[in-house]
């Protein structure tokens, strides 16, 4: 399936984006993984509703990170068919991630580090071009994750857990 690029928010009315979603938060929601989607159905429910209301979308190179995966899944049918808003890498995220590569290039060392992406780097920098909030499981503590690297660029980073407690989320 194809996906039609999302423009730059409108100033006039803007979009509601809140929320930026990482691939490992999205895959947290497999059998096995650390919110499968059987067990916490109420929180994917009001995650579900967050996509509905277009008020937490992901980028272009995460949601090809989902779809990269050896075998279907439920990640990869939720990035297919919950109607998440995908944004394409503008030529002012392009910008954004040139500022945080050159900020931190052990962001992109792909061959030597364990679970490095190269969508952390667009995740921030779209995060930073839209003024949205990251939810992500990566480690808060390692200078080279995406939580250390975005509070650089004072953006925020919330676990899916955390997105719940942000929420007032109640289960």
């Amino acid at each position: 399936m194809r996906y039609a690029p999302v423009p730059k928010q409108p100033s006039l009315f803007g979009e509601p984006f809140r929320y930026i979603i990482d691939a490992c938060s999205i895959i947290s929601q497999n059998t096995k993984a650390q919110y499968p989607r059987s067990v916490y159905e109420g929180l994917w429910d009001e995650i579900d509703d967050l996509v509905k209301s277009r008020e937490l979308v992901t980028c272009r190179q995460i949601a090809n990170e989902v779809l990269s995966g050896k075998r279907e899944d439920t990640a990869m049918r939720w990035v297919r068919s919950s109607g998440l808003v995908i944004l394409e890498e503008d030529e002012f995220v392009q910008q954004r991630v040139s500022e945080v590569v050159n900020a931190t290039p052990n962001l992109l060392r792909f061959g030597t580090m364990r679970g490095s992406s190269s969508g952390d780097a667009f995740i921030i920098a779209a995060a930073i071009e839209y003024s949205l909030i990251i939810v992500t499981e990566e480690n808060k503590r390692s200078p080279f994750k995406i939580p250390q690297v975005a509070a650089n660029f004072d953006v925020e980073a919330l676990s899916v857990s955390e997105l719940a407690e942000h929420e007032g989320w109640h289960f």
